[in-house]
């Protein structure tokens, strides 16, 4: 009813009934009187039932409670006394439910737009006589910040080789957020622009690409928005910002925008062979989500240390009659790096041309063996060259020398220098003790024993 003029109107169309019976209240502000009014509503044969709209539309957050009011479901025909709103399916009949005697269309759970974004449906009404109608409904379920970016994997293995160059990308991490990753903003950075020009169409403003789809839309815009602004389409809830939570020392950096990691320092697997971080992926919602991932960055070994002896001279003393097939000397060298790059095998290079000693080239330890029987009375000293190669590529090497000393065995008798001596004394000269003549004896590991001879 208009206060002013008396002029009783049709407030809700929902359902009719055939009798109205109201009280009017009139007053001039001191007095008042109260007056019966009663509404007889008569029958239109031509009516025909049908929904005021043929497509209802509306839109709920995913967070909104249990029975949110969506829309008002009206229909209007003959018999409207009977007129019952009637959801087309089960499954939706147990998200939705309409009052039959306002019309309005409420939720009975709570909805998530994760699963499904938008719910499109049918009611039916269907009058005293039999007769129904039915209209499309469409409920759009709007996003809110309510899931945190997840990586794509947990932990992430990443290798990398000790001379990889500074500023080289390492890996790319990758987190996804099943929020939306749109939103209508006046002060952000733009994806595309909107300008708003008043009065605006009541239901929303619809953005579409001509080149290709884009799932962009539809967006709802206030009507308090002021003649001329732009609507900014932002990356909100879905948009993911990467950050470390720990640089190694600096070591490593990540793109915020692309996930995308790189080498900021030179590496040395010697020093330290493996590192662990920790990445962060946070969205742009309100509150802001975020979600850590473990990153395990194993350095890859180059042939970059070559092997080192212990000692760069080592000494052994032996006797000469050492059995063939004996250890004489263990040396042994090594390498910082490792796999093939740190084994190691061995050989003689030098000082060994008569093939007295051998090396076993494969136990990783260097054994010097004697090969064949030794002879102080040959040669008493040996002086041979080993070198240690690992096998990286290309390969690094390292040399020590070896002094063996033989020690003399009495295995040799003693000779004269010739086996007949002659001597001839005058027989007239002759004196007791006089110098006949000498001879020596040559004891092969000493030297010559001198005699004489006298009568």
């Amino acid at each position: 009813m208009d206060p002013i003029t008396g002029i009783i109107s049709i407030q809700n169309v929902t359902q009719f009934r055939s009798r109205y019976e109201l009280n009017v209240r009139v007053s001039d502000g001191r007095f008042a009187t109260v007056a019966p009014v009663k509404i007889n509503v008569k029958e239109n044969k031509e009516s025909k039932l049908k929904f005021t709209r043929e497509t209802y539309k509306a839109y709920i957050q995913e967070n909104s409670s249990v029975k949110k009011r969506l829309a008002v479901i009206a229909a209007v025909g003959n018999q409207v006394n009977d007129l019952d709103p009637k959801l087309n399916s089960q499954e939706i009949s147990e998200l939705f439910a309409v009052n039959s005697e306002t019309g309005w269309l409420k939720t009975s759970q709570p909805l998530d737009r994760e699963v499904q974004s938008e719910h499109v449906f049918k009611v039916r009404a269907v009058d005293g006589g039999g007769r129904y109608c039915e209209a499309d409904v469409h409920i759009t379920v709007e996003d809110v910040n309510d899931n945190p970016p997840q990586f794509s994997s947990d932990p992430y293995t990443i290798t990398v080789f000790e001379n990889t160059e500074m500023g080289t990308y390492v890996a790319k991490l990758l987190a996804n957020d099943i929020d939306t990753a749109c939103s209508l903003s006046e002060n952000q950075q733009p994806l595309f622009l909107f300008p708003v020009f008043l009065p605006l169409v009541l239901g929303g403003l619809t953005a579409w690409q001509n080149e290709r789809e884009a799932e962009i839309g539809p967006f709802r815009v206030k009507r308090q928005m002021i003649k001329g602004k732009n609507i900014v389409l932002t990356r909100i809830n879905g948009n993911i910002v990467y950050s470390l939570v720990d640089s190694a020392e600096g070591f490593f950096a990540i793109d915020e925008n692309t996930g995308v990691m790189s080498l900021e320092r030179a590496l040395d697997r010697e020093v330290q062979s493996t590192y662990e971080l920790k990445a962060r992926a946070s969205d742009q919602g309100s509150p802001r989500l975020s979600t850590l991932c473990q990153v395990v960055i194993s350095v890859l070994d180059i042939n970059d240390n070559p092997p080192v002896f212990e000692h760069r001279e080592y000494t052994a003393t032996v006797s000469e009659d050492v059995a063939v097939g004996a250890q004489l000397l263990r040396v042994q060298a090594a390498s910082r790096d490792t796999e093939a790059n740190g084994e190691i095998s061995y050989g003689i290079i030098s000082g060994n041309e008569h093939g007295m000693f051998s090396v076993d080239p494969r136990t990783g330890k260097c054994d010097i063996f004697v090969i064949e029987p030794l002879d102080y009375e040959v040669s008493h000293e040996y002086y041979i060259t080993i070198e240690a190669t690992d096998g990286g590529s290309p390969p690094l090497s390292d040399m020590a020398t070896v002094n063996i000393n033989l020690t003399d065995v009495n295995d040799n008798r003693p000779a004269f220098s010739q086996e007949v001596y002659t001597a001839v004394v005058g027989f007239l000269h002759f004196f007791v003790c006089e110098f006949i003549f000498s001879f020596s004896v040559c004891p092969l590991h000493s030297p010559p024993l001198i005699k004489e001879l006298c009568l």
